[in-house]
Parts: structure tokens; C-alpha cells; sequence
């Protein structure tokens, strides 16, 4: 592992823009300005550009130029900046797409050695054409990956193909369409070392880990988080699997929260072998105890069939549509944690006889304890509110779920694995259950095309804590678990 810095010559470490001040002498410098600020702002491409302002300064002398050389002005900073990250094992490289005449010199007096540039072309002491050969997310692609950090710093247009390709970019100044497209604008290199000094907190796009002082590096997808990884302290998910690959990716990785309940989409092992912490937010039980009474009010009156058919206009007389009321079933909860205790709870004040399987629980003064299998065959309802165990995985399967009461409704919002196929396969394929909730799901996204023609099974795509306070007390839970870690 590589850790790379990767650093714009011209508006970035120097003040100056040769290209502008080369124009300058023969009076079309601004121009060449226009031509700049229509790339930036995507009117014309950036290939284009480039060679429209090289046609300006044909002409110019060698002589000229190297004057110009002359008057570089490097940005306060600059020096003790490079000077650190190569005392620090950093690479240093430049990229620019000025001229190699300009680059080396400059980055030799700073201490970088590695410079990819442009190539005037002169003939007869004067600018004929250059070679135009950089391209900068070729640069930044080469690079990237591998497990390398790659910090990207830059303040134009051009520079945005370099940060795609960073674990953390920088848009250097104030020019706010370069911003957009940066993790982090800086002014001065005092304020980029410091922000490289800290840890940075990488958050999926869908957790919500704000007001850590600016300092969360968002991803959308496994690729996004495999470069973002080799610089995370911190690093939070919502549903996201976190592999062993994943935490081997991530050398000063600190914490792996998870926004939400349980941690069955991260290798907990690999973390623990490595001294990482790994933690959750358990705060969802009541919106996933909700959708759980929801679907058994949606599966005893019929409401999406229903819902479907008036919307294509079927009207169907009232004793077609006959229902069945929740006061005085029998609900059967499978694991009395959390989520299970609230939904005992409702169901109880709702007027259903309550009882539940759960080893580890005693029975308690209106929830009869049963075995599974007892709970299977005597219940109207079964809902599963277990974690994803060895010991829970296909807790229903195709063997036992012949045992469910015939009619009965099953309610899955605890983890998809929880019930294995084959079970859907007797629940539906051969009437054993009346109606089949599911909010979690064995492969998600989900698949249920073979399942369509079936309008007793209703789907929510692992929607039970995605309510605003849940994901508020979430959200407020992790804030809390990384500031107490410094990252606040």
C-alpha cells in the first residue's frame, strides 16, 4: 500500500496561470479566460479547450516564456507542505495540463519528483503547437485501487477527473463548480495538513452520521467505499456488507458501526482479529413493531387486494370480500427481544392471547411459553423477531413449516434467512399459510417474479426501521458512539 498525493501545479501550488500570462503577451489573455470558464462550466469540452487556447499563444517566444518562469509565485504553504509529505513516506506527484517547460523546474525547487505535463512545441525560438498527453483521471486511475491512499488536490475543471478516482479530494480556492465535485475545499495548505492529520469518518450514503465538524467521506457503492476505506477511521453502514476483503482494505480502522439493528452483514471476526471495534444502533424496535402490526391488519382484511382492484376499477359486493378480525387470535412470536416484547405488548392490548418461543426468555404473566413446533401448529399468527444466528438460520423451513396451522398468517420482519426457501415454497405453493408478510428477504434485492401471480403474499422491500424517528434516534446514537471516539 501506496500513500499517494496527488497535487495541481498551476492555481494550487503556484499563484500563477502561465497559460493566461503567456497569452498576455500578445494581447489575448482574455480569451483564453473566456475559453477557461466555458470548460469549467461544461459549454464547451475540456479536449476542445485546451487546444483553442494553445492556438493563442503561437508565436510566443522561448525567450518570453523562460521571463516568465521567472516570476513564479508559489503559494504560502507550499514548501513546508511537500517537504512534510515526503518526510512522512508520502509520493508526491503533479499533474498538470500546463507545460513540462513550466512544471520541472518548478517541482524541482519544491522537491517532487514526479511530474506528468504537456510539451511546448518550439521551432526557431518561438511556440509552433504542444503535445497534449495528460490526461488527469488516467493519472488518478493509475494510481488508485490496491489498497493505496489517494489524496487529490486541484482548483479547475480538469481536476474533477482526478477526483473520482481519490479516497479523498480537495478543491483548492473558492470556485464553487470545482468544490461541488470535492470532498473538502480548502484555501491554504495549513488547512488541508490539518485535515489530512485527522481521521476521517467513511459513511454510506443512506446513514446519516452529520455534524462531525465536516469531516465524513460518503459512498454509494462497493467501489466508492474500496477507495474511500484506505483512509476511514470510522467507518458506518446501514446495510452494506462489510467482508473480510473490505476490513483488510482500511490499515487505521478504528470502529465499524452499524446503523441499525444487528450486525450480520459484517464480518464481526475479521474486525475483532484486527482490534476493531464493531457496534450497532438498536433504536428501530418500535417502527419495526408497527409494520409488523400493520401487516397483520392488511393480511386479516385483504387491504392490497383490495387497494389493487378498486384502482382497475373492480368493485367487488361485501360478502366477497369477507375478512378476519385480530381480537381473540392467537399470535405466536418467535423470539421475545426488542421488536418481539413490543409487538407482545399490542397484541395483548389489542385483545389477542399471546405466546412466544424463545429459550432465553421465562415465561412471563400474559405470554405463554411454547416450543416452536407447539407454536407453529396452535397459532393464527407467527411473527418472527429473531437475530440472524447459526441457530435461527432457516428457523422455518421446509420440513417444519408443514407443522403451521393450516389459515394461519406468517410475518417475517426480522432477518430473510430467518425462513428458508423451501418454506415459501409449502407457506404458498401449497396453501398451508393464508397470507405471507415479508419485509426481509433471503437475497436482497429481491427477486419474486415466480411469486407474482400471488396475491396473498405481501412485500416491503426491508423497510421496518426506515421511519424518520427511528432513523433520527439512529442517527444521534452513532453521532454520540464517535464522539465519544474523537471524531466529533
Amino acid at each position: 500500500m501506496e500513500k499517494i498525493c496527488l497535487l495541481d501545479l498551476e492555481g494550487t501550488l503556484i499563484e500563477n496561470e502561465f497559460l493566461v500570462e503567456l497569452a498576455s503577451l500578445n494581447g489575448s489573455a482574455q480569451r483564453v479566460s473566456e475559453i477557461t470558464e466555458f470548460a469549467m462550466s461544461g459549454r464547451i469540452c475540456l479536449e476542445d479547450a485546451i487546444k483553442e487556447r494553445i492556438g493563442l499563444i503561437k508565436g510566443i517566444t522561448k525567450t518570453d516564456a523562460e521571463c516568465l518562469l521567472l516570476k513564479t509565485k508559489i503559494r504560502d504553504g507550499a514548501f513546508e507542505f511537500v517537504r512534510r509529505l515526503n518526510e512522512t513516506g508520502w509520493r508526491v506527484v503533479v499533474a498538470t495540463n500546463g507545460f513540462m517547460f513550466f512544471a520541472k523546474p518548478i517541482c524541482d525547487e519544491l522537491g517532487i519528483r514526479e511530474v506528468y505535463a504537456n510539451e511546448l512545441v518550439f521551432e526557431n525560438g518561438e511556440i509552433v503547437s504542444a503535445t497534449i498527453s495528460v490526461d488527469k483521471g488516467n493519472v488518478a486511475e493509475k494510481f488508485s485501487g490496491k489498497g493505496n491512499v489517494l489524496v487529490a488536490v486541484g482548483d479547475g475543471a480538469n481536476d474533477v477527473a482526478m477526483f473520482r478516482h481519490a479516497s479523498v479530494s480537495f478543491a483548492f480556492g473558492n470556485r464553487g463548480e470545482v468544490a461541488e465535485h470535492a470532498d473538502f475545499s480548502v484555501s491554504d495548505f495549513f488547512s488541508l495538513a490539518g485535515i489530512l492529520d485527522s481521521g476521517f469518518v467513511v459513511a454510506s450514503s443512506d446513514s446519516v452520521p452529520s455534524g462531525l465538524n465536516g469531516k465524513v467521506l460518503r459512498f454509494e457503492s462497493r467501489a466508492d467505499l474500496e477507495r474511500r476505506l484506505p483512509v476511514a477511521s470510522a467507518l458506518v453502514v446501514r446495510s452494506q456488507k462489510i467482508d473480510a476483503l473490505l476490513i483488510g482494505m482500511a490499515p487505521n480502522l478504528k470502529v465499524i458501526i452499524r446503523q441499525g439493528v444487528g450486525t450480520d452483514n459484517i464480518d464481526v471476526q475479521a474486525a475483532s482479529a484486527r482490534g476493531i471495534e464493531t457496534l450497532n444502533t438498536p433504536l428501530s424496535a418500535p417502527s419495526v413493531a408497527e409494520l409488523t402490526i400493520g401487516f397483520m391488519v392488511n393480511a386479516s382484511r385483504r387491504i392490497p387486494c383490495m387497494d389493487s382492484e378498486m384502482k382497475r376499477g373492480v368493485w367487488r359486493e361485501r360478502s366477497e370480500v369477507m375478512g378476519s378480525e385480530l381480537f381473540g387470535k392467537k399470535i405466536g412470536v418467535v423470539g421475545l427481544g426488542r421488536i418481539g416484547s413490543i409487538v407482545a405488548r399490542i397484541c395483548h392490548a389489542m385483545g389477542l392471547h399471546v405466546s412466544y418461543y424463545d429459550p432465553f426468555v421465562e415465561e412471563t404473566s400474559y405470554e405463554k411459553k411454547f416450543s416452536l413446533n407447539e407454536l407453529l401448529s396452535c397459532s393464527d399468527i407467527i411473527t418472527f423477531h429473531v437475530p440472524l444466528a447459526p441457530e435461527t438460520t432457516h428457523l422455518l423451513n421446509a420440513e417444519n413449516a408443514w407443522l403451521v396451522k393450516r389459515g394461519a398468517i406468517v410475518i417475517n420482519t426480522s432477518r430473510g434467512k430467518v425462513i428458508a426457501k423451501g418454506a415459501l415454497d409449502v407457506l404458498l405453493g401449497s396453501g398451508v399459510a393464508s397470507v405471507v408478510c415479508l419485509d426481509v428477504h433471503y437475497e436482497e434485492p429481491a427477486d419474486y417474479s415466480a411469486f407474482r401471480e400471488f396475491e396473498n403474499l405481501i412485500l416491503t422491500p426491508h423497510i421496518g426501521g426506515n421511519t424518520f424517528e427511528a432513523q433520527e434516534r439512529m442517527a444521534s446514537r452513532v453521532k454520540e458512539i464517535l464522539s465519544q471516539r474523537g471524531f466529533g
